[in-house]
């Protein structure tokens, strides 16, 4: 069998400035026999040689860089996506006339795109079997920004533009004979109500990717727990939910000597403070070389997650690393376990508190959770058989 594999990014191991790395590990376990011509933009400029070097170890027949995003004139394809309606990334990936050409011709089984930005291609390719991948609902994004995202004024407005562009593209793809990848299953409800159940669509769990075990548990760790907060302070995700977790924790001065907090990402230095001023031990980085690693050293994540779709590839990653995790509904969507019984789930984030007391008073129970998380995450989310389900869908419609 043959498949055409069109990306807007390099497929690289590591979600480097876009989401790279799910493609990445599906076309890693892509199926014995599967000729692979990969087709991709270039992404940005300091990733390049990782991005070959990771490109390489895929079994692929063929690949090709195509110049981008945007080029000559982004600005004006840019524009000209927007007069359309649809979001400005639509712009930076137009089609590529031979590409096209050499696509069509190989006549292949399939032609997996990713993401939907893409759209422009669909008119112009002569495959009946294609799949592109979202990985989330951009609509249901932007509808969860507006009701949960603690936004200002031009906040409400950005994303009310937004929704308005991502409605209007996600109708667009709802009438193409196209089948839409998610990696959430309220992302594939929302898509195919807003297209009246007319258009196709599947969700597969998400792979996880590499994982180091954290290396001492909760049980075994002298002295301070190390508690994680990551992936960035100031955005739309967080909402007002790490605010006021931060100042529920601020307020337990019986804590600090039993704590210590580590913030990766940025946008924290407030919170930090805000800790530091309570008599809390606190480190910071913008950036680490392994996230894996980094997370090794810890054993707890708060995941305070106000506002988001599809599945969080940070939770999935700390959870197979071994760290009890406490987090929103949303913190735990899509991911494979007991929301009751494998972490701890805040109604309200000022609980985010008295749940880190609670672990404190009963190491051995919250760490056999979290071990035991670990291997069910390990088991249910493994990149193999995640892969061979998404495989399994896409070659069979």
């Amino acid at each position: 069998m043959k498949c055409a594999v069109l990306q807007a990014f390099p497929p690289h191991r590591y979600n480097l400035q876009a989401p790279t790395a799910n493609p990445f590990q599906l076309l890693t376990h892509a199926p014995e026999g599967l000729n692979i011509d990969l087709y991709y933009f270039s992404g940005a400029p300091q990733h390049k040689a990782s991005s070959e070097s990771y490109i390489k170890t895929l079994r692929l027949r063929s690949s090709e860089e195509m110049s981008g995003p945007g080029g000559v004139g982004a600005y004006a394809k840019l524009a000209f996506a927007r007069a359309r309606g649809f979001p400005g990334s639509v712009g930076l990936f137009p089609p590529v006339r031979d590409v096209i050409d050499r696509i069509n011709r190989s006549d292949p089984d399939l032609i997996w795109m990713y993401p939907h930005w893409l759209i422009d291609w669909i008119p112009r390719l002569k495959c009946s079997n294609v799949v592109v991948s979202g990985p989330d609902s951009a609509v249901l994004h932007n509808e969860r920004a507006l009701g949960y995202g603690d936004l200002d004024a031009a906040g409400v407005r950005r994303e009310q533009r937004l929704l308005r562009c991502n409605l209007r593209l996600e109708k667009a793809w709802g009438k193409t004979s196209a089948r839409m990848h998610m990696v959430g299953q309220e992302d594939v409800r929302r898509y195919l109500e807003l297209n009246n159940g007319n258009a196709k669509a599947f969700y597969v769990p998400h792979p996880l990717y590499d994982v180091i075990p954290v290396k001492t548990s909760i049980a075994h760790r002298p002295g301070k727990l190390r508690v994680f907060f990551s992936g960035g302070g100031g955005t739309v995700f967080v909402g007002s939910h790490l605010r006021r977790a931060i100042d529920s924790i601020s307020m337990r001065k019986d804590l600090a000597d039993r704590i210590e907090f580590r913030f990766v990402g940025k946008g924290y230095e407030e919170h930090a403070r805000r800790l530091e001023n309570s008599g809390f031990a606190t480190s910071m980085a913008d950036w680490v070389d392994s996230y894996e690693e980094e997370l090794a050293t810890g054993q707890v994540h708060v995941f305070p997650i106000a506002v988001g779709t599809g599945t969080k590839g940070k939770v999935l990653t700390a959870l197979g690393c071994g760290l009890l995790c406490i987090g929103s509904d949303f913190t735990f969507e899509n991911i494979q376990i007991d929301k009751e019984r494998d972490c701890l789930r805040y109604r309200q984030p000022e609980e985010v508190a008295e749940m880190l007391s609670a672990i404190l008073d009963d190491r051995e129970r919250y760490s056999k959770i979290a071990l035991a998380t670990a291997e069910k995450v390990k088991e249910k989310h493994s990149s193999a058989k995640v892969s061979a389900q998404f495989w399994n869908e896409a070659l069979n419609p």
